[in-house]
């Protein structure tokens, strides 16, 4: 059980940020303006309407390996790749919300976007696209939050396709540019968390609440954490569970988890030093009360060893298939994901490892598949390949889990898919791939609706039955 630091809570009584006025700043929260442009560049829209609402439920189709918690999935044959003429390099990224994908363009700046509803195929740029940053950018719903180099941030609107700018004074972040898997805006249900730059005026700690369909700006108390010192100069990393109501904010090797709900409340600091410490290299992860993340002490042979939180109790759990690849993580849905570095024969070509797939049960994470575990690389042409990646993600609801390779699509990366089993190389539909495994691919993103993923330098989705 790891030490838990209690900060007094403030007696305030709660006000709900949402009942204030266009006018009033109040209790922590700030309206927002109202948008100061269009879309921009959007002359391709036509009649193939969507709603882009989040209402997949799930599939009715026979796979006798779903068991997600949005329903069955078909068959995952079923699967259709669309490639876009949208192209991305190794320092930029993309993501999925219900009807739209964001995508940083590449060459240091620009964040376009595409509305698979409605057949996008071209990306669109929104005002002032070419000057956001390529990475880091955060997307929920329809909504895309970005930044440019100085940190300045504004917030785009895919349903009315407007953008609107926060004033520097209410919302900014850290300038520069941002590598690509590490979030300057983690976002989830109708919420972006935001840390503001050091020397702010009051706490650093913002949200843009979205809730009322206009975005509101709320200060939370400020962590009250001081940062180890020969750290003191790393990013704060973030993450947020809309449903569970909470997120946390990490620094150095404590993290702060704080109530959604309750903006005067301060947070719960969890002191995770004594277990390695937590690295910020890679994104950390929260859903239903479980953070993710990987230490920041090295195991005995330097590889990172993956653990998961109780971020209500602060009990750290060090997961069985350790230690493990510095690589990304994912959890979502009750499901989490990892890549193994137990023995040599877990690890694959151009960086990839075996995945490592496990479930959140009352009694905890527990590892429940090894991928492919007599699949090392050996003399068949699928060795090494099949169940192994360096890129995972797993959709909100739970019921699909992709992996695939890492930046530009090299030889033995594909993008695949589990639903409960073993992984399945996505077919090959676009007869890019020499070797004749599948689909060529690298870092996807999945929301419940959509997957985005690159191959080669080119952008393609899927829209999850």
């Amino acid at each position: 059980m790891e030490a838990i630091i209690r900060l007094t809570r403030r007696t305030l009584p709660l006000i709900s940020c949402l009942t204030l006025s266009a006018i009033v700043v109040t209790a922590g929260c700030s309206n927002v303006p109202s948008g100061d442009g269009d879309g921009g560049g959007n002359d391709n829209m036509n009649d193939n309407s969507g709603d882009g609402g989040n209402d997949n439920g799930g599939g009715d189709g026979g796979n006798d390996n779903g068991d997600g918690g949005g329903g069955t999935p078909g068959d995952v044959s079923s699967l259709q790749v669309i490639l876009t003429n949208a192209t991305a390099d190794g320092g930029s990224e993309f993501r999925a919300g219900d009807d739209i994908i964001a995508i940083g363009t590449g060459n240091e700046s620009g964040v376009q976007y595409i509305k698979p509803s409605r057949g996008d195929v071209d990306p669109i740029s929104m005002t002032n696209f070419d000057s956001f940053v390529t990475a880091g950018f955060g997307v929920t719903g329809n909504w895309i939050m970005v930044r440019d180099l100085d940190g300045n941030i504004s917030l785009f609107d895919g349903d009315a396709e407007t953008l609107m700018s926060f004033d520097n004074s209410l919302l900014n972040t850290i300038g520069g540019a941002a590598p690509p898997g590490y979030r300057d805006f983690s976002a989830d249900g109708d919420y972006f968390v935001v840390i503001m730059t050091i020397g702010t005026e009051g706490s650093r700690v913002r949200v843009v609440d979205l809730t009322s369909g206009t975005p509101v700006v709320v200060t939370f108390p400020e962590t009250g954490i001081t940062p180890v010192v020969t750290r003191e100069n790393e990013k704060w990393q973030t993450a947020i569970d809309a449903d569970a109501g909470q997120f946390v904010v990490q620094v150095t090797d404590f993290v702060a988890v704080y109530d959604l709900n309750d903006f005067t409340a301060a947070p719960t600091i969890i002191d995770l030093s004594g277990e390695g410490g937590i690295t910020n290299a890679f994104e950390i992860h929260l859903d239903d009360g479980w953070m993710i993340y990987q230490t920041f002490e090295k195991a005995g042979n330097g590889r990172d060893l993956t653990r998961m939180v109780n971020v209500n109790t602060g009990e750290s759990v060090l997961l069985s298939e350790n230690p493990s690849q510095p690589l990304r993580t994912a959890l979502d849905g009750g499901r989490f994901g990892y890549f193994a570095f137990v023995t040599d024969a877990d690890n694959g070509t151009n960086f990839t490892a075996r995945t490592v797939i496990g479930e959140v049960t009352d009694a905890g994470p527990e590892v429940t598949t090894l991928s492919n575990t007599g699949n090392a690389i050996g003399d068949d042409l699928d060795d090494g390949i099949i169940g192994f990646g360096c890129s995972v993600s797993i959709t909100p609801d739970g019921r699909y889990t992709f992996i695939a390779g890492c930046g530009t699509t090299a030889i033995a990366e594909y993008l695949q898919v589990s639903t409960g089993g073993e992984f399945v190389v996505i077919a090959d539909q676009h007869d890019q791939d020499f070797s004749g495994l599948g689909q060529p691919g690298s870092t996807p993103h999945a929301s419940d609706t959509l997957m985005v993923f690159q191959t080669s330098s080119v952008i393609g989705y899927i829209e999850l039955p």
